[in-house]
């Protein structure tokens, strides 16, 4: 690409690397860390070597552990339980934005995500990176749990853990602690999308443009084969599902992080009520 007077390569052990580059104006305006397998022993180093308001791009593809096979491992690795359930890969991407929010605030830093998303075998998250300690307050009030209750589908979203399921009173399993807030910023978006366009990259188009409808959604989503498999009805078309919800007042998106997944402040009742609907229309 005839770059070649711009380029530096390095074969050291990539935290030596990164702590040798941990200075002030030596440090990076963006890191992609890509390692094989899990992230996590590289976090610490990458956000030690970004300067302020720098990008750090983090890939996993350790995915069973991130969502639920290994939940022990998960803790050990991301510092928080990770948990199986028909939204794990949510649970993942929040599990490991969430790393990355525990490691900047022991260093005295905060984030904030602009895009995360998964596909094949793989998790990646993009945020940036903050000084200060007011950065630092603001990531800490983003770490929370995510609430399961396995009997009625109920979920909800808290700062600590196990409690009564509200609806039907089984004791709630947990996961987190993890990333609660938002996994998207809204001008990143725009401005892929536009980016997008002008290289008619329609993949990329169209997991930006339903990351930019569910950007203030729930931290979850419903997969609505799950539902309707449940209740023992057909599955109906996700539009309807989502026309319908809109109908009775709720707000409803499909989920870019599953394409059978649908985001929405309705509880698993009402969807079941509406699932059955369809199906006898």
């Amino acid at each position: 690409n005839q770059v070649s007077d711009k380029c530096k390569f390095s074969n050291l052990d990539v935290c030596r690397f990164l702590v040798s580059h941990s200075a002030p104006k030596k440090r990076f305006s963006i890191i992609d860390l890509d390692p094989f397998g899990s992230p996590a022993p590289f976090i610490d180093c990458a956000l030690r070597a970004i300067d302020n308001n720098g990008l750090i791009s983090i890939t996993a593809t350790d995915m069973a552990v991130l969502c639920g096979v290994y939940p022990k491992t998960s803790y050990r690795k991301y510092n928080g339980f990770s948990m199986r359930t028909e939204y794990s890969h949510e649970l993942g991407i929040r599990l490991l934005v969430g790393s990355a929010a525990h490691n900047a605030m022991r260093l005295g830093l905060g984030i904030k995500p602009i895009f995360s998303y998964r596909t094949r075998h793989y998790f990646r998250a993009y945020m940036t990176v903050h000084f200060g300690e007011g950065w630092k307050e603001k990531t800490f009030n983003k770490i929370g749990c995510i609430l399961h209750c396995f009997k009625c589908n109920y979920r909800t979203v808290e700062n600590n853990g196990n409690k009564e399921c509200p609806s039907c009173k089984t004791i709630m399993k947990s996961a987190g602690p993890l990333w609660i807030g938002t996994i998207y910023n809204e001008k990143f978006l725009i401005d892929l999308i536009e980016d997008f366009n002008k290289h008619s990259l329609n993949k990329g188009i169209n997991i930006a443009k339903t990351s930019l409808e569910e950007i203030n959604m729930q931290p979850t989503y419903f997969v609505i084969d799950n539902i309707s498999s449940r209740i023992g009805v057909a599955t109906p078309n996700l539009n309807s599902v989502i026309t319908n919800l809109e109908k009775e007042g709720f707000s409803a998106s499909r989920s870019a992080l599953n394409p059978k997944g649908i985001k929405t402040n309705a509880s698993s009742e009402i969807i079941e009520k509406i699932v059955l609907k369809i199906s006898k229309s």
